[in-house]
């Protein structure tokens, strides 16, 4: 539709979850509304396989979609890329030289990781594509550095054998973005197996490839770059095939699906309390490292590979010049809880926005024990909650903003985090605040947290099927106060004993 002009009552920019969430849920209740989608990349991040477990938490798998998959009467796919946008005037002018005109629209722009470097051995994850990318280059290596602390890194560190893998954590435990120190150490014990406290001399071996090797390598990296939306949840069953939910049998055999070129030499050494100040490239020197990393705590590390896990940026590109669109200090749009911009026929969800709700809605003690981090689960909740809003058709009572939800799968096992399930904004020296625990090695770890005699959040670790439970405690405000321990004893029946 090169030159040509189009006009849709409801335009959404984005072909990742939450974009695709909300045109589905338009296409679905607008009528004979007339929608457009424009995908800047050759397929679609939707949905599938979705189990829900309670009204706030479902399980799910992300899958690439064609284009044309989201095709309807009233609905089409552009594949195209929003190139300027016309806040006032309602336009947007697409990479292919088509106008498209709008009534509302909604951002879903997504974001990209944060990159250490721009040197070719420098990697990171943010699709299928990337994913095998990264086990090509893998496979090659003596020696790989992780820098980061969230899911993502998490996982590669666990995916990872054949190959030593230096890991710089920020924090001063693994799995800071999700978990305490407590439920880490719960989550990581085939980690313990690996832990090296120094690094073995291995610059006497070759370098895994050519200089000119590398070159086309980062060729090919940066036409990965330009392909696809973010990587979902679970994505090396996406990447590789394989089933998340028995990761850990599969990693005990020394199964992961990342494997460097050392025989049967998989050692960890965590660096805690640092970051990455620094890279530079060593390739003249084909007896030592390719890559030297410098770090905050005054350390050189040399590695093959460093892959960057530090969190994302978010795009929003489209309006950063609008001057009308407001943006936080991350370049994030800011929306309300109806989604809505500072422009309110501008809509954003997903992982380009940043959700601010009144300051006295998250107050302890009865106010919304919700917060955003950037999940899949919380992109499909706004794409779907977003299309609600554009409508003007949004229920209050099913708002996504009450209670912080998200589930999960790491390492094998089912993870559930539930409202301020580390005990966020509360005061941890406050005689109201306390802290429950029960778990078994290797099957299930429950802590709750309660302030005041309510619960307030909630770690489920493993097959413990108790989240609608204490979701509906959570939401419900009832005073427990008065079965003290006896609140994680698993003769008691809390389903039966609340109804």
């Amino acid at each position: 539709m090169a030159s040509t002009s189009f006009h849709a009552n409801f335009v959404i920019v984005g072909g990742g979850i939450s974009g695709v969430t909300c045109c589905q849920e338009l296409s679905r209740i607008a009528g004979d509304s007339k929608i457009a989608l424009v995908a800047g990349c050759g397929l679609l991040k939707g949905a599938s396989n979705v189990v829900k477990l309670s009204r706030h938490l479902n399980m799910f798998e992300i899958v690439e979609q064609p284009l044309d998959s989201l095709n309807s009467s009233n609905t089409l796919v552009l594949s195209s890329k929003a190139k300027d946008l016309d806040v006032e005037g309602k336009k947007i002018n697409l990479s292919d030289g088509s106008l498209l005109s709008f009534d509302k629209l909604c951002i879903c722009t997504g974001a990209r990781p944060k990159v250490l470097s721009s040197h070719p051995r420098v990697l990171s994850l943010r699709d299928t594509e990337s994913a095998k990318y990264l086990q090509s280059r893998v496979k090659r290596a003596r020696r790989v550095m992780v820098a980061g602390n969230g899911g993502i890194a998490m996982e590669l560190v666990h995916e990872i054998r054949d190959c030593e893998v230096v890991w710089a954590v920020r924090d001063g435990h693994i799995g800071n973005a999700f978990f305490d120190e407590e439920a880490g150490r719960w989550m990581f014990p085939t980690l313990a197996d690996r832990l090296v406290d120094e690094l073995s001399s291995l610059n006497h071996l070759p370098l895994p490839q050519s200089v000119e090797d590398e070159a086309s390598a980062a060729r090919a990296e940066s036409g990965v770059r330009e392909r696809g939306s973010s990587l979902g949840p679970q994505w090396q069953t996406g990447a590789f095939g394989v089933d998340y939910r028995v990761q850990e049998p599969r990693i005990k055999a020394g199964l992961g699906t990342l494997k460097g070129s050392l025989s049967e030499a998989s050692p960890v050494f965590v660096k805690f309390g640092c970051e990455v100040v620094s890279v530079e490239g060593n390739e003249q020197d084909q007896h030592g490292w390719p890559l030297m990393v410098s770090l905050s705590s005054g350390e050189i590390v040399g590695c093959d590979y460093l892959i960057s896990a530090i969190g994302v940026v978010p795009n929003s590109e489209l309006v950063k010049n609008s001057g009308v669109i407001a943006l936080d200090a991350n370049d994030a749009i800011v929306v309300g809880s109806d989604m809505a911009s500072s422009v309110k026929h501008v809509f954003a969800a997903g992982d380009v926005c940043s959700v601010q709700l009144p300051p006295d809605s998250q107050d302890a003690g009865g106010g919304s024990s919700w917060f955003q981090m950037r999940l899949w689960s919380q992109a499909q909740q706004q794409g779907l909650w977003a299309a609600q809003c554009m409508l003007g058709n949004a229920d209050p009572l099913r708002s996504p903003f009450d209670l912080f939800a998200h589930a999960t799968y790491f390492f094998g096992y089912k993870v559930v985090l539930l409202g301020r399930y580390n005990g966020q904004a509360l005061n941890h020296d406050s005689p109201s605040f306390k802290m429950l625990k029960r778990e078994e090695a290797g099957k299930e770890f429950i802590r709750v947290i309660l302030y005041e005699g309510k619960i307030e959040g909630a770690v489920l670790l493993g097959e413990t099927d108790l989240e609608e439970t204490f979701e509906n405690l959570i939401l419900n405000r009832l005073d427990v106060s008065f079965l003290g321990d006896r609140l994680l004893d698993p003769s008691l029946d809390l389903e039966d004993f609340f109804d």
